[in-house]
């Protein structure tokens, strides 16, 4: 495991300085184990969609941006294309997060700028169907048909990646498809949609070093995800199907050593760490490769600060690295 220390401080167990000041700003539950079952005929996901933050574009260079329109089954997927100068024969599909009931394309613009001028690739981003509108299947069914519409161009190497409910979509992709992908990254993924009373880790904030002074922000932090993987669960996962079916929860599968070589990137403080590193432990037992790069003082969704938080970039940088050496 590589780790990256904080960049703002050398104090142990504690957010880096950009996000502890986004995190201590907002108000601090009064119960951090309150039992939770949201009711989501009230739930504004409206306001979710409107809520993401957007990175800085810091390329200097141009990427000439595209859109195609993917056919799958009886319907189109918006597939937004960035072409940097002297791309090589390269794809990389990018799968953004949100909780399989927010994000967009538009969201992730300037990470897939960045990305696809350092890993000089031909990045595609997929505008996929949400939920609860759409349940699964139908945004793993959009991304395995983007997947297979990269495959009839016939590139030299394709890499998959994602954040959050990103992640998982890719994994779920590789599973579900046939087209040989070379190379997989995953940031903070959600991999197992269990909620925490269920989870064979048994999640718990136990599993966190805190610094005494912020126990309380990086436990309030740690519980807005606890609600969300339960948000998710009901309007993500139709009745009847199995949450540990390898398509929804992928850390359950069984041909995890079947996955291209694997990077995982995990923040300190993420909900999801636990799971990615039961995840990573799991790849090895089966046989396949997995590296972790580990970034101390970090949350969930720090991609999502390029040019605000340094470690994004350094994380885009270390996907780059090895996207190239393929």
């Amino acid at each position: 495991m590589i780790i990256k220390k904080k960049v703002y401080t050398d104090k142990p167990h504690v957010f880096d300085k950009p996000i502890y000041e986004k995190e201590a700003a907002k108000a601090i539950a009064a119960d951090f184990n309150e039992p939770y079952d949201p009711d989501l005929s009230s739930f504004d996901f409206i306001t979710a969609r409107m809520s993401a933050n957007k990175g800085l574009d810091i390329v200097s260079e141009p990427v000439s941006e595209q859109t195609k329109n993917v056919k799958c089954k009886d319907h189109y997927v918006p597939v937004k294309l960035y072409v940097p100068k002297d791309a090589a024969d390269r794809y990389v599909l990018f799968i953004h997060g949100g909780g399989f009931i927010s994000g967009k394309v538009t969201d992730k613009d300037a990470q897939c700028r960045y990305l696809a001028v350092t890993s000089r690739s031909v990045v595609a981003a997929i505008e996929y169907r949400l939920s609860p509108e759409c349940m699964f299947p139908g945004a793993l069914e959009d991304c395995v048909a983007v997947l297979e519409w990269i495959g009839t161009l016939n590139p030299e190497k394709i890499i998959i990646g994602g954040d959050s409910a990103g992640a998982n979509l890719s994994v779920a992709t590789c599973l579900k498809s046939n087209v040989k992908v070379d190379y997989m990254f995953l940031q903070y993924a959600a991999l197992d949609l269990e909620t925490v009373e269920e989870t064979d880790y048994h999640w718990s904030y136990d599993f966190y070093e805190m610094d005494e002074t912020q126990k309380p922000v990086i436990c309030n932090r740690l519980l807005r995800f606890v609600k969300l993987a339960k948000i998710m669960k009901k309007a993500y996962i139709p009745e009847g199907v199995d949450v540990r079916n390898e398509l929804v929860s992928p850390l359950y599968s069984a041909r995890l050593g079947e996955l291209p070589p694997v990077l995982l990137i995990e923040p300190e403080f993420d909900y999801y760490r636990p799971c990615n590193e039961e995840f990573a432990r799991r790849i090895r037992t089966q046989g396949g490769q997995v590296e972790e790069i580990f970034y101390e003082g970090m949350d969930h969704a720090f991609m999502d600060h390029l040019g605000k938080v340094p470690q994004v970039q350094d994380a885009l940088d270390e996907i780059s690295k090895r996207i190239r050496e393929l």
